[in-house]
């Protein structure tokens, strides 16, 4: 993962957020499946395009790792 804590990614309004997902993978190497894309307090949905999650150009989105994992008892 980059050190910085922005990330630039060039999309069209028509593509999905599961497309902004593939390029932040792409860029970062963080499997899809560990994180999830915020808007503000909105979690945003991977079938919905952009234009209808209300992004824009140079709008903030939240990035937040999916933690997984429980208690492990050893014997």
């Amino acid at each position: 993962m980059p050190q910085n804590r922005e990330l630039l990614v060039t999309l069209k309004y028509t593509n999905t957020v599961a497309d902004m997902k593939h390029a932040i993978c792409n860029a970062t190497g963080v499997p899809i499946t560990d994180f999830y894309l915020m808007n503000g307090v909105h979690v945003l949905l991977d079938d919905d395009t952009l234009l209808k999650s209300r992004l824009s150009a140079r709008v903030g989105i939240h990035l937040r790792f999916r933690l997984r994992g429980g208690l492990s008892y050893i014997k």
